[in-house]
């Protein structure tokens, strides 16, 4: 019987020594300094989701969740990098949000969320390339 390749096990610590560095470089880098953000692991998140972000906005407080399984499915450090990038601009632009959610209420959610979506798609894939732009060997996504 052959003996089947055992998949390794990835630790908590593992994780949070994979995230920790991308958040420490990029949070002064997109003016996110000043605010208290927390972040934890889950073991999954509603719609496969990768990370999700809870921020009132105006009190520049947030917490990030990130699925345990969907972080381990990011393998390289950039992918992972991208991830994290991803959801510190939703942060950068959420007070955009709020103030849509206030003119145009709950009718135009969906919208708001998926331009909100775009953006942060946008600026942290600009914010990544611009910081490996000189460096051939990044890891760019098209």
């Amino acid at each position: 019987m052959a003996n089947k390749a055992r998949k390794k096990r990835i630790t908590d610590a593992q994780r949070r020594a994979r995230i920790q560095p991308i958040l420490d470089y990029w949070i002064p880098r997109v003016g996110l300094g000043d605010w208290d953000i927390k972040w934890k692991l889950c073991a999954r998140l509603d719609e496969d989701a990768s990370a999700r972000g809870h921020s009132p906005g105006a009190y520049q407080t947030s917490t990030i969740e990130f699925s345990k399984v969907e972080i381990d499915k990011h393998t390289t450090v950039h992918e992972l990098e991208l991830l994290v990038l991803h959801e510190l601009c939703h942060l950068v632009v959420c007070n955009v949000r709020m103030a849509g959610y206030r003119l145009v209420g709950t009718a135009g959610y969906k919208e708001l969320e998926d331009a909100e979506e775009s953006v942060a798609d946008a600026l942290s894939l600009i914010l990544y390339q611009l910081r490996y732009a000189s460096k051939p060997t990044a890891y760019y996504v098209k």
